[in-house]
């Protein structure tokens, strides 16, 4: 969704709501970063079929000659339920990921995840926007179909 506060569940929009956190993305890959998001609880059972994806950055498309430049990305989540954000990263015929990364967003705070390159790997970043804090996060596994 790109800067709409809002994401698809399923078949059914979810709408923000006043407790709401938002979550801001960037990447170092310039082609394209895909992020998605699973809200599943508990996550230990969460379903792919149930993985929405929020939508794309693309500083540079270059080789996707279909792709046009996006180069914000934001959505609502729900606060105080442990979430699951996704992210893959491609630069020209190179890529990295799929990662996932849970953590519980509080209410009314603002959130930055960064796709980031780090020499030959990379890693997803998640800090307050604000103040720059690393978040709680955890790494986990693939999502069960």
């Amino acid at each position: 969704m790109h800067g709409d506060q809002s994401y698809f569940r399923q078949d059914v929009e979810r709408q923000a709501e006043a407790n709401d956190a938002t979550i801001a993305f960037s990447s170092d890959y310039q082609t394209e970063t895909i992020f998605w998001i699973n809200t599943d609880s508990p996550v230990a059972q969460r379903s792919c079929a149930h993985t929405d994806k929020i939508g794309y950055l693309s500083y540079d498309p270059g080789f996707l000659s279909f792709a046009k430049p996006v180069t914000t990305l934001e959505t609502s989540v729900p606060s105080g339920e442990e979430i699951v954000i996704t992210g893959s990263g491609t630069e020209g015929n190179t890529s990295c990921g799929q990662l996932d990364k849970a953590f519980t967003p509080e209410k009314n705070k603002n959130y930055l995840i960064h796709f980031e390159k780090a020499g030959n790997y990379c890693r997803m970043n998640i800090t307050e926007k604000e103040s720059g804090a690393e978040v709680a996060s955890r790494r986990v596994t693939t999502c069960s179909n």
